[in-house]
């Protein structure tokens, strides 16, 4: 990121200590490395170092703030990036983009940029992941909304997964979908029928 090597360790402090901060079960470092090793797999689409660097700077950064109870993290967390990244000395648009990356996974709508689909499907990739890893990411999700009331949880936890599955794919790139959609497709109805009444 550019930084000094005194500006290096402040962040990685920041970084951990967000991530491995209390209560947190899936957002933690983990995730993160997950991320950054589905990043290094993907094929397609060829990345130019700029892009690269971008979009491992906005998957570092991406859940560095995770609050269950406000609907503000992604925006947030882009903040903390864009704080870190100045004193690397980033330019205005590169920091930019890292932005806008890491709103793009409030999943709000399909991203329109390559680089936005790609970072959305690397978020996404966990639910495209083989039935154990899937099943252990599922109630690491429940562990953050212990606060959440069991009927609550299983209707609204019902909801947001029909919203991926009603999509006509869960996957913005032809490496996601190809990747990881039919997974994705069988793991979200497995949890959507274990939520029902």
């Amino acid at each position: 990121m550019g930084l000094s090597e005194r500006d290096s360790a402040l962040a990685w402090e920041a970084l951990h200590r967000g991530y491995e901060s209390p209560g947190r079960h899936y957002h933690t470092l983990g995730h993160v490395t997950a991320v950054l090793e589905a990043l290094d797999e993907v094929e397609e689409p060829e990345l130019s170092e700029e892009d690269r660097e971008t979009l491992e700077a906005a998957l570092w950064f991406h859940d560095l703030v995770y609050d269950p109870r406000a609907s503000d993290n992604e925006a947030r967390s882009a903040a903390e990036a864009e704080c870190w990244l100045r004193k690397g000395m980033w330019g205005d648009e590169r920091i930019r983009k890292v932005v806008r990356l890491i709103l793009a996974t409030r999943h709000e709508e399909i991203p329109d940029g390559e680089v936005e689909r790609l970072m959305v499907d690397l978020d996404l990739a966990v639910l495209g992941s083989e039935r154990d890893d899937y099943e252990a990411y599922a109630r690491a999700i429940r562990c953050e909304y212990v606060h959440v009331p069991e009927p609550i949880y299983r209707r609204e936890r019902a909801r947001v997964l029909r919203s991926f599955l009603d999509r006509p794919a869960i996957y913005s790139t032809a490496g996601g979908r190809a990747r990881y959609e039919k997974r994705a497709r069988e793991n979200l109805s497995r949890e959507i029928e274990s939520l029902s009444p």
